[in-house]
């Protein structure tokens, strides 16, 4: 199902993530015609009033977005535009650097809402469609900009360890005794290679030998999100990157464990060490937005970064 969480100050559609602490200039107006305006990108009343109908379709649940008289909530509709207008900045920095999304970035993301639920996503809107895109794609673009989100910034993360990273890149090799292990992880300490020992004690004695490198199963990346592996992360997170840990009992086998060194996963690992420190750069970058809002809905916020009542 394809959801907006619009009671949290977060759309928690696949893999829009809010900007919470969004700061800009604010003002209000009145237009027959406009919502919102941020930096000369207008949401007209007749796109919030659409994009506002489908919030029950993206929570599944009837009761949001309206009142007992059938009217648009306020809170709902600044939610909306909360959100719209943190889209809206993101697609303006794109432009500010001179980034063109191209067509097939678009199309791709649309597919993933699609796949995810094609039953919600074909009822949904044009106007919600593009805007859920364009935060997805807009967000995504920002981030793989290197000027933005620094390859030194992603290594420091990442040599500082798991805990910071959060993500596990690593070789690993399963033995059947203590003893075993203990042997193999003195080869190691002598200078042995990790990757050539694995394919001696892998995971799978059927697969294919590959120097004990542990895959994510749906996607094939060499890096994975370290909370869904937390007796893992913690062995490697007290052990220096490119080190065996010590003999770690999982499951009544012993296992050893290497964090494998940056520059031989460093894409992988930007793919998801980027989104997290992102957050600060994107923030500072869109502190600049001049943003004004129908004083019909309320007046945009600087100090919360999202639209309020009118005081």
């Amino acid at each position: 199902m394809i959801r907006l969480n619009i009671s949290r100050a977060c759309p928690a559609v696949a893999a829009l993530a809010l900007v919470a602490t969004l700061t800009s200039g604010c003002s209000t107006f009145s237009d027959n015609n406009v919502a919102a305006d941020v930096d000369g990108r207008i949401l007209t009343i007749d796109e919030l009033n659409l994009i506002a109908a489908d919030f029950p379709k993206l929570l599944n649940d009837p009761a949001v977005g309206v009142d007992e008289f059938g009217e648009f909530k306020g809170d709902d509709l600044r939610n909306v535009l909360t959100r719209w207008v943190q889209s809206a900045s993101l697609l303006n920095e794109l432009d500010n650097r001179g980034i063109v999304i191209d067509d097939s970035k678009r199309a791709d993301a649309a597919a993933q809402y699609s796949s995810t639920d094609a039953a919600t996503w074909s009822q949904l809107s044009p106007p919600t469609q593009d805007f859920l895109v364009d935060y997805t794609v807009g967000r995504t673009t920002l981030i793989e900009d290197p000027s933005l989100v620094t390859d030194d910034k992603v290594a420091a993360a990442y040599e500082a360890g798991v805990g910071v990273s959060g993500v596990l890149c690593i070789r690993i090799m399963a033995f059947e005794t203590e003893a075993d292990a203990a042997s193999v992880k003195a080869e190691l300490d002598g200078g042995a290679d990790f990757g050539q020992l694995a394919n001696d004690h892998p995971l799978e004695p059927s697969a294919e030998p590959n120097d004990g490198v542990f895959l994510d199963q749906q996607s094939g990346s060499q890096c994975l999100a370290a909370a869904n592996f937390g007796v893992l992360a913690q062995a490697v997170a007290t052990t220096p990157v490119g080190e065996s840990t010590e003999p770690l009992v999982l499951d009544s086998f012993y296992f050893l464990v290497l964090q494998r060194p940056f520059d031989e996963v460093s894409a992988d690992a930007r793919a998801l060490i980027a989104p997290t420190i992102a957050e600060p750069a994107l923030t500072e970058l869109l502190t600049n937005a001049q943003v004004s809002i129908d004083s019909r809905y309320g007046m945009w916020d600087t100090d919360t970064g999202t639209v309020v009542p009118t005081r």
